[in-house]
C-alpha cells in the first residue's frame, strides 16, 4: 500500500480529472432534473398568535397592561406561559377541531393526522410572545388555509386549558413560500458528493494496487536511483521480427 499524501492524491486526482469531470456533470444535471420535473415542490405558509395572562392585552399595534402600565412580572408570567401554550397546540385534539372545520367549509373530509404531520408550531425566539404556526402543503392555497384556520381555532383552544390567558391571532398568512425541493443546493451536494465517492474509489484502488508500472512509479515509491531499464522482448516479438543485425516491422 502506497504512502498517502498531498501528492499522491493530487497525482491521483490529475490522471483521473476526465472520469472525475463527467461524474460531476452528470450528477448535476440528474439532480437538477429530478428538483424541477420529478420532484413535487412544498409549500410553506406561516400564521401567528400571541398569547398573554391576563394581566397583559394584545391589541392590534402592542401588548398593554390593564392597568396603566406593562408590568415587568406580568411579561415575564406571559414569557413563561408560552412554551405551556406551544405543548398546548400540540395536541391531537386541536388538529381533529381543525380537520373538522375546514371539512366543514369545504365539504370534504380532512385527514387530522395528516395536518399534523405537516405542521410546526414553534416560539419565534426565546424572548418573544409569538408562536409560529407553519403548515407545508403541495398546494400553496391549502397551505395558507390549515395555516389560518389552525391559528383561528387556537385562541378558543387555548383558553379551555388556561381561561386567564389572552390569545389573539396576530398575522395571518397571505402567501406560500416553496421550502422543497432546493434545486440549487441540491444540485450541488448531489454533484460534489457523487464526485467525491468516485475520488475515494479510485484513491482506494491506486493505493492497495502494488503493481510497477514504470520508472516514475518505481522513484515515486522508492528511493532507490535507477540505473536502467530492461526492454521486454517478449513484447518486442509480437510486433516486430527478429533477424541480425537488429528488429525489423
Amino acid at each position: 500500500m502506497q504512502e498517502i499524501s498531498l501528492y499522491v492524491i493530487f497525482k491521483i486526482a490529475r490522471k483521473r480529472i476526465l472520469p472525475l469531470i463527467v461524474t460531476f456533470v452528470l450528477a448535476a444535471a440528474f439532480a437538477f432534473s429530478y428538483c424541477k420535473f420529478i420532484a413535487t415542490p412544498i409549500y410553506g405558509a406561516t400564521a401567528s398568535i400571541i398569547v398573554t395572562n391576563g394581566a397583559v392585552v394584545a391589541t392590534e399595534n402592542a401588548s398593554t397592561s390593564s392597568g396603566d402600565k406593562v408590568l415587568g412580572s406580568d411579561i415575564q408570567a406571559s414569557l413563561l406561559l408560552a412554551d405551556s401554550v406551544v405543548d398546548i397546540l400540540r395536541t391531537a385534539d386541536i388538529y381533529q377541531s381543525v380537520a373538522d372545520k375546514l371539512g366543514r367549509q369545504d365539504k370534504t373530509q380532512y385527514d387530522y393526522k395528516s395536518i399534523m404531520n405537516h405542521t410546526t408550531v414553534v416560539r419565534r425566539g426565546e424572548d418573544t410572545l409569538f408562536i409560529d404556526i407553519t403548515f407545508k402543503d403541495p398546494d400553496p392555497y391549502r397551505a395558507m388555509k390549515v395555516a389560518n384556520s389552525f391559528a383561528e381555532e387556537s385562541s378558543y383552544y387555548v383558553k379551555d386549558f388556561i381561561s386567564k390567558s389572552s390569545p389573539k391571532v396576530v398575522s395571518k398568512a397571505h402567501k406560500a413560500t416553496l421550502v422543497s425541493p432546493h434545486t440549487a443546493r441540491t444540485t450541488l451536494l448531489v454533484s460534489f458528493g457523487a464526485t467525491a465517492v468516485l475520488f475515494i474509489v479510485l484513491l482506494l484502488i491506486e493505493l492497495f494496487n502494488n503493481t510497477v508500472k514504470g520508472e516514475e512509479d518505481f522513484t515515486s515509491r522508492y528511493n532507490i536511483p535507477v540505473l536502467g531499464t530492461i526492454p521486454d522482448f517478449e513484447e518486442a516479438r509480437k510486433v516486430s521480427s527478429y533477424r541480425k543485425g537488429g528488429y525489423y516491422k
